[in-house]
């Protein structure tokens, strides 16, 4: 019999950043590894083409069995649910709101990734039937020379 398999604190977190427009979700990244840098240089995890997010930004960072944050040294500044970040690490919990510069929204989450809006399509695909359903019924009524 094998030994089981040791976890390390890495392997068992797992989480993402959310990239908001609105209260809409357009984008996810998952953070891994000890360093999950955020910013406008081509070697960031997660890199944000924008002119007011600064190349190297903010710095996600694994502490035992949780993630930081701080600020990577930026010219705009980072913010965690509407108060400043400096260099100086600070907790991150599933929900937090991470802004950048203003103008980037980041919703960092924890636990495996739920599809979002999973019934969309099955909502669609019944409202066409029921167009379609609705569409022969008025045909077949008019073929008839009945009105509903």
């Amino acid at each position: 019999m094998s030994a089981p398999e040791a976890t390390t604190p890495e392997a068992a977190l797992e989480a993402r950043v959310v990239q908001l427009k609105g209260r809409r979700r357009v984008a996810s990244a998952a953070v891994r590894g000890a360093e999950f840098r955020i910013g406008r240089d081509p070697t960031s995890d997660l890199i944000l083409g924008l002119a007011r997010v600064s190349r190297r930004h903010a710095v996600i960072r694994l502490a035992g069995d949780h993630h930081t944050l701080c600020d990577d040294g930026s010219v705009n500044g980072t913010r965690l649910n509407g108060s400043p970040v400096q260099t100086e690490p600070v907790p991150l919990a599933s929900g937090d709101l991470i802004q950048l510069a203003d103008e980037v929204a980041l919703l960092y989450e924890t636990g495996p990734e739920r599809p979002q809006h999973a019934w969309i399509p099955l909502a669609v695909i019944m409202l066409t039937l029921c167009i379609a359903a609705a569409g022969v019924l008025w045909w077949l009524g008019s073929a008839t020379g009945e009105t509903p």
